[in-house]
């Protein structure tokens, strides 16, 4: 897949007639290679790399990413909340993505399960572009956040990250939130059930288990297969 969701992929000739124009390029490239090792950041891409028809001969290794802990690890709520003018009097889930119109990042399905639950004491932070449609709570936009210790600010500002990708590798996204010890809730795609997993911790042994929210929230991201942790 190049550029796309994988069921809008399937959907469309032009993308299949890329893709087989694009490994071919590829086999070409890489038929004279030998001293050749593939480094996949997780479990879910090596194994997919493993078995490629093109990759599958070279020598593979997982090392997943890092992560500067000195940056990102916790910091004062309601500091956080004051350097990013967030209130203090709300729940504030976090969204970030390049934008909340990038079908594969999953912010509709966000959308969805909000709308679902009581949310008059809820704040959605987003970091991104784009601007939601009818969002059925308040929405703060923080836009594009360049610094690293900002970013470690509004994770540590927010009551829960969500990470609704559809088709993910291993998002940075949950790294850095869990060094923060914020809650993440995800699909359970990709890498992501690699860092996210229901019945124990991964990395942060003070990580807090997701109690917070309403049922009905937590029962409709069960139904959808999310990773919850």
């Amino acid at each position: 897949m190049v550029f796309t969701t994988r069921a809008i992929f399937k959907n469309e000739a032009s993308f299949a007639q890329l893709e087989a124009k694009l490994r071919r390029i590829k086999e070409k490239s890489l038929a004279q290679a030998h001293n050749l090792s593939i480094i996949s950041p997780s479990q879910w891409l090596h194994q997919h790399a493993s078995r490629s028809r093109i990759l599958k001969r070279f020598p593979h290794h997982c090392f997943p990413h890092g992560l500067d802990l000195q940056t990102f690890k916790p910091l004062d709520k309601q500091i956080s909340r004051q350097i990013l003018n967030l209130p203090s009097d709300k729940k504030v889930i976090l969204f970030i993505a390049d934008s909340v119109h990038n079908e594969r990042k999953g912010f509709a399905y966000l959308m969805a399960a909000l709308r679902l639950i009581p949310h008059d004491d809820l704040l959605l932070a987003i970091v991104g572009n784009g601007q939601p449609n009818q969002s059925p709570l308040a929405v703060q936009k923080l836009h594009f956040i360049t610094d690293d210790r900002l970013l470690a600010a509004a994770y540590s500002a927010a009551d829960l990250c969500v990470v609704p990708s559809l088709e993910d590798n291993l998002p940075n996204t949950v790294l850095e939130a869990m060094a923060c010890e914020t809650p993440v809730l995800g699909f359970a795609v990709g890498g992501i059930p690699e860092m996210i997993r229901p019945t124990k911790p991964v990395c942060w042994p003070k990580l807090k288990i997701f109690r917070i929210w309403p049922q009905k929230f937590i029962t409709w991201l069960r139904m959808k297969k999310c990773a919850l942790f």
